[in-house]
């Protein structure tokens, strides 16, 4: 055939094969998933789903849509993003946060409680939020999240503690950024992510981050999109970035030239990325249109190993011909992708179906080890892409921009393929001696065709004996080779067969799809030998001087595209007198025609025999064996099971203890299972294992280990244990006469502390983990502190303290004028036992508009001012005189509004203007305070749903009312006395259903 071209970090190879694939470790997926999608998704109605987030049994959606329905047609209106139960299907109805524009990304935090959505709008619930929000997953609300994003996010991640954040952006909270980090509490910006992304990879393109894909253990980033440099350093369309732990982000020295080139007239064309499971390798995407033969990555999938090398190459690639891809997920079992395309494996078609290209329309399963289609084929309507694609760990989520897949069934937009009924994908291991070397022995000297085989060892061989008596099915067979048990042939008239072979009987067989592949069916023809490696078939034809290779996937049969020249005769080696070939651990056995010997090399790690190592392992003749055949196979030798050995070790603090068996071993296979007895009628299965005794004593521990042929090994052990007894400590903070103490430091070392019990030396006692206490009387107390663990064991400490009862310090009284109609004055009596130097705090809660005039009268100062976009409230303080007692107070409004007042009075405490404000919502700001100050928080909102409040814990309330009918205003006022020095806590106010319409603010009275 032609010499094949294929770019590899940018050097053009010539007759010569992509780089060696290594293995993946265990995947997060044992199989593919099922064939048909579960009937426990939504439909969206139009636009496209763009991403999808899980968290828990709750799966958020978001895209540019509307309209949605449930699973059984109930439509719903959801604009740009839904929320649905994973179990059921069924739209959340009270998750309905409002956005004024698309949603391109969404991610679930760690813990699941938030998710995060990147996009194109400016709000949410008529809240300000520029492209990047931060939702409460249990209902949809916002949570308090800076963003400050100038432009479009079309991609979010989280890895190391960090939202990171790409987009078309180029500025990002006043810093210049076009990939940032964000605090994910906060939203705070990090500035130990600022790596400098500059340039487009072709004029007129956007600059767009399309993907940001960590790496399993978090230490790496890779990023696609739009850009030619970073950091000053080469990197066109990707770039691996080093997270050094969630420090300072560096350029990885990783780097390939592979997507430097163009493709067509497309301004950019890597649209995604992802790591494999174990994070050995991670597999990239492309649109782009055809690129020139093979020597390009336009339309592409490819799959590269996790490496710091530089001008890297990939380790295989598949092309479809001509069609997008837009979206991966690796599984381990299998690399997912979708797009646009029609077919895989199609590197000699040009939007046309060329030699080996296999039908997969819009939606594909590849083999990890080669990148060939796998049986796991649904098909879907193309429409424009397959957005995104989330493996869970038990199926699939398909976002995408059509309502057709899996032969034509309705799933409007998403679609979840579960893991139940999905086949294993098999990776055949490479054989190790012993072998049992099969040869097909044609008819002749008056015998029928027939199949021999003999055992070896390495060194010996046993008895030729026939394991197929009439073989005459295999007659015009050229070459074979035998993986995952099947034995595959090679026939005269260019077919290649496939058939079970269980070293006694041979199946049916079953003819290989070629798919059009001409070229192959010679080389068939003419083959003389053959083996499976690793996802490849390499082989030798008759009269040719190289080595071949082409790959092959035995879970679907699939022969690659293209064949690549793996080694060419010389340095001892000959392949065109090359007869059959086996594999045996390194080295490879074949037939030298020639000589009609069997020749022992090593096998070289890309492919091909090592002739300088060449050793003849059976002359010709020898024993009455002829190795005249090319027709030779090998099967595993059978190699009688040894049982393992079963170690354990084991350490115990208190009644807790540890054990790990992982040190046992099976020196002829894998300990499979290890089970424990601890001696007290309790068990556990697992490598290690933690077990807590329910009493001190000696027991006798059992470990038994089971290896992969049913052997077991056992191991024991006395272990003895002891209680041990808890440590009590705790913190003081006291102020004036009021002291709080705080346990929270006592410790059990092997279990958990089961109560706390308090004396504080005047007679007072209490139980919990914290609790406060009021002294009568000056003086020095000793509190003492009680802890009692699970297992009945006590322990003591003391710590003393200092009471100062304040004179005449404190909350005097209140009144307040709640309104049910509209006025423009409201009254309220400054309590009677108010005396000169008294505090007054008088707050109002409007439901007028919050340009609307609020005012109290003459020789009251006006401290804050708290609006909504259809409330108005405000904070008014004076300091009393001798006639304010008993007198009123009127509030005013410019507008007729519902207006409530409340007055309060404090004594010994006063009010230091400046700083004070309000917020919106039902969480008070934080205010610097010292010890023994009150602390005085008042909450107002304007809605028709309040009905009763529901105060923070740790206050006492002075006011609370909820008002009744359309427009009605509720507020409610507590106090609470600070302990310590520092800032006062956030407090938050329940009511039965939060409302935009709200405000909570706290002022700081301090000690006089």
């Amino acid at each position: 055939m032609a010499a094949v071209v294929l770019l590899t970090g940018g050097v053009a190879l010539a007759a010569t094969q992509p780089a060696e694939v290594a293995s993946a470790a265990a995947p997060a997926h044992a199989t593919l998933v099922g064939d048909l999608p579960t009937t426990t998704t939504p439909h969206v109605l139009d636009g496209d789903v763009r991403s999808v987030a899980v968290a828990g049994n709750t799966v958020v959606l978001g895209g540019n849509f509307t309209q949605a329905t449930d699973p059984d047609g109930t439509r719903v209106d959801r604009r740009h993003l839904l929320a649905f139960d994973r179990t059921t299907g069924r739209i959340l109805r009270g998750w309905a946060p409002q956005l004024d524009n698309e949603v391109y990304s969404v991610v679930a935090s760690p813990d699941g409680q938030s998710i995060y959505v990147g996009g194109r709008f400016n709000s949410v619930d008529g809240v300000t939020q520029l492209k990047v929000a931060k939702l409460a997953t249990s209902d949809g609300r916002v949570l308090p999240f800076r963003s400050g994003v100038n432009a479009v996010v079309t991609s979010l991640a989280i890895a190391n503690d960090r939202l990171y954040v790409g987009g078309v952006f180029q500025q990002i909270q006043g810093r210049q950024r076009r990939l940032a980090a964000l605090d994910l509490d906060t939203g705070d910006i990090d500035d130990r992510v600022a790596v400098d992304i500059q340039g487009v990879h072709r004029t007129g393109g956007d600059g767009k981050i399309w993907r940001i894909e960590p790496s399993p253990d978090g230490q790496h980033l890779l990023v696609v999109g739009s850009f030619a440099t970073v950091d000053g350093q080469p990197r066109n369309q990707i770039v691996k970035l080093d997270t050094n732990g969630g420090g300072t982000m560096t350029v990885d020295p990783w780097s390939t030239t592979a997507f430097a080139g163009y493709c067509a007239s497309f301004q950019d064309y890597v649209r995604d990325v992802s790591y494999s499971p174990d994070g050995s390798y991670f597999v990239v995407v492309t649109t782009g249109a055809k690129g020139t033969g093979l020597n390009g990555t336009c339309d592409s999938v490819s799959r590269w190993a996790e490496s710091s090398q530089a001008n890297a190459g990939y380790q295989w690639i598949n092309y479809s011909g001509g069609d997008s891809n837009y979206s991966v997920e690796i599984t381990g079992a299998a690399v997912y992708v979708g797009g646009h395309f029609r077919w895989s494996n199609n590197p000699y078609g040009t939007d046309s179906l060329g030699p080996g290209g296999v039908e997969t329309t819009g939606i594909a399963s590849l083999d990890p080890a080669n990148g060939l289609p796998l049986s796991w084929n649904p098909g879907r309507d193309r429409g424009r892409a397959v957005w995104q694609l989330v493996a869970t760990p038990d199926g699939l989520y398909v976002a995408s921009d059509t309502d057709r897949i899996a032969n034509y069934r309705y799933r409007g937009r998403i679609a979840f393929f579960p893991l139940e009924g999905g086949r294993p994908v098999p990776q055949p291991a490479r054989q190790t001696l012993p072998l049992a070397l099969d040869q097909y022995v044609p008819a002749g000297g008056g015998q029928p065709a027939r199949v021999v085989s003999r055992d070896y060892d390495g060194s010996t061989f046993g008895t030729v004996a026939p394991t197929v008596g009439d073989a005459s099915a295999l007659a015009g067979t050229r070459s074979a080779f035998f993986a995952n048990g099947v034995l595959y042939t090679a026939m005269s008239n260019g077919t290649l067969l496939a058939r079970s072979y269980d070293g006694s009987t041979l199946g049916a067989p079953v003819t290989v799809d070629l798919q059009r592949m001409t070229a192959f069916a010679s080389d068939l023809a003419n083959m003389t030998s053959s083996v499976y490696d690793g996802g490849k078939l390499y082989y030798t034809v008759s009269g040719s001087n190289t080595l071949y290779m082409r790959y092959f996937s035995t879970e679907n049969r699939v022969v690659g595209a293209v064949r690549f020249d793996a080694a060419t005769s010389g340095g001892g080696v000959t392949y065109s007198q090359v007869g059959g070939m086996v594999l045996a651990g390194n080295d490879v056995y074949y037939v030298d025609r020639q000589a009609g010997t069997l020749v022992r090399a090593p096998w070289r790690a890309a492919g091909g025999i090592d002739g300088g190592g060449r050793t003849t392992v059976a002359p010709a003749g020898a024993g009455g064996v002829s190795w005249t055949s090319t027709v030779l196979w090998a099967r595993q030798g059978e190699v009688p099971n040894q049982a393992p050995t079963a170690r354990f070790t084991f350490s115990c603090t208190g009644l807790d203890c540890s054990f790990d068996a992982s040190g046992s071993t099976d020196g002829d296979g894998d300990i499979t299972n290890v089970t424990w007895d601890f001696g007290d009628g309790q068990t556990a299965s697992g490598p290690t294992a933690t077990h807590r005794y329910g009493a001190a004593g000696t027991y006798t521990a059992v470990a038994t280990v089971t290896d992969d042929d049913g052997a077991t090994g056992l191991a024991t052990s006395s272990v003895t244990v002891a209680a041990l007894a808890p440590q009590a400590s705790f913190t003081t903070s006291c102020a004036d006469n009021v002291c709080a103490v705080d346990a929270s430091a006592s410790a059990d070392p092997d279990g958990t502390i089961a109560s706390y019990a308090w004396d504080f030396g005047d007679g007072q006692t209490a139980t919990g983990r914290t609790a406060a206490v009021t002294y009568a009387a000056d003086g020095t107390y000793t509190v003492r502190l009680t802890v009692t663990d699970d297992q009945g064991v006590t322990n003591s400490t003391t710590r003393t303290v200092t009471a100062t009862v304040p004179a005449g310090r404190g909350f005097i009284g209140k009144d307040a004028a709640t309104s049910q109609s509209t006025s423009l004055r409201d009254t309220v009596t400054v309590p009677t036992d108010v005396r000169e130097g008294d505090q007054l705090l008088l707050f109002a809660a409007s439901n007028a508009k919050g340009t609307d005039g609020l005012d109290a009268p003459a020789g009251w100062t006006r401290v804050l001012d708290g609006t909504t976009s259809n409330s108005r409230s405000a904070l008014f303080a004076r300091t009393a005189t001798a006639a304010d007692a008993g007198s009123t107070v009127e509030v005013t409004t410019s507008v007729y509004a519902r207006t409530d007042v409340v007055i309060a009075a404090y004594r010994g405490v006063a009010l230091t203007l400046g700083g004070q404000t309000a917020v919106q919502g039902y969480t008070t700001p934080s205010r610097p305070a010292t010890a023994g100050s009150y602390v005085v928080s008042f909450w107002a909102d304007k809605t028709a749903t309040t009905t009763t409040w529901t105060p923070p814990p740790g206050v006492t309330v002075r006011h609370s009312f909820a008002g009744t009918g359309a427009g009605h205003v509720s507020e409610m006022l507590a106090d609470n006395v600070a302990t310590a020095d520092g800032p006062t806590p956030q407090l938050t106010a329940g009511v039965d259903q939060p409302s935009a319409q709200s405000i909570a603010t706290t002022v700081v009275l301090r000690p006089v």
